[in-house]
């Protein structure tokens, strides 16, 4: 989940170099540490977000989406965008489960009617 948030926030281009999808931001504007250490946490636990967007969502909505596959909460704290999460030892409250924690429900948290959750394989 935080290179898929790191992606979005710099953005995907065309061939052309022309934004096609997500915020564009530059690297100043996107506290790359925080969504490092994010990124070593949810690899070392094998968290992925693999869900498939159907519908228009806000960049807000779509960032809180892949956060929330691992506890992740987005925020502009310090002006840059960033990501924090609970950790191992914390307790998840309700909402904010891991999708991995919740075989039979592969989509808690997230809005079923913005995310394929079987078609993705998550």
């Amino acid at each position: 989940p935080g290179a898929n948030i790191l992606k979005y926030a710099r953005g995907y281009t065309d061939p052309e170099s022309n934004i096609v999808a997500g915020i564009g931001l530059d690297d100043e504007q996107i506290d790359i540490e925080a969504l490092q250490g994010f990124m070593l946490h949810c690899t070392a636990n094998g968290y992925t977000f693999d869900a498939y967007v159907k519908d228009v969502r806000s960049h807000d909505d779509m960032l809180a989406g892949i956060a929330l596959a691992r506890f992740g909460e987005m925020n502009w704290a310090g002006g840059r965008l960033s990501v924090v999460w609970g950790g191992d030892e914390q307790l998840p409250t309700p909402g904010h489960q891991p999708l991995a924690a919740q075989p039979e429900d592969r989509c808690i948290g997230l809005p079923a009617a913005n995310f394929d959750c079987e078609g993705a394989g998550i």
